[in-house]
């Protein structure tokens, strides 16, 4: 669709009907720097986001992602100062490298979403991550680990959740 343009830097696809794309199907689009997918349906991000070294935004708010394991290990390489949005969809749980291959990520936006659990290392390749809203989910517990490897963050939100018990440590 977008192929005659190699050298698009921002394009938005927001508010359409997109229940997916393909993977790799962006991949020659090595100039851009933000996308807007947000107000879709797509439902897969695996493999889609893969050649973006410039990309700094990535909105995938208010979709129907279930799941984001694999999603990003490998599949792109943010530069810095990177926001990604995942706000208003379907996650149920964060595994072990969640977010693997986003060490340059600096804002993750994971709200409004119905994730329950937080396994250890979920966060582990964050390190400059500064900014993490997990606020209006269904958390009922902080454990030892779950935001272990966020050395460089500055502001949690964890607003809106069912959380009865922090644990120490």
């Amino acid at each position: 669709m977008l192929d005659d343009l190699p050298f698009l830097q921002d394009v938005s696809l927001r508010g359409n009907n997109i229940a997916g794309i393909a993977s790799g199907s962006l991949s020659w689009l090595s100039q851009l720097i933000a996308a807007d997918f947000s107000y879709n349906d797509i439902q897969n991000i695996v493999g889609v986001f893969t050649n973006l070294t410039w990309l700094e935004l990535l909105n995938l708010n208010a979709n129907n992602i279930q799941n984001i394991d694999g999603a990003f290990d490998g599949s792109f390489a943010l530069s810095s100062n990177t926001s990604l949005g995942l706000v208003g969809n379907s996650i149920t749980q964060l595994t072990t490298g969640s977010f693997a291959g986003l060490s340059n990520l600096d804002s993750l936006e994971i709200s409004d979403n119905d994730i329950s659990t937080i396994a250890s290392g979920s966060f582990q390749d964050l390190s400059n991550l500064e900014y993490l809203d997990i606020s209006n989910n269904l958390l009922t517990s902080v454990d030892v680990g779950d935001f272990a490897g966020l050395w460089s963050l500055e502001e949690l939100y964890l607003g809106q959740n069912d959380i009865a018990t922090i644990a120490s440590g």
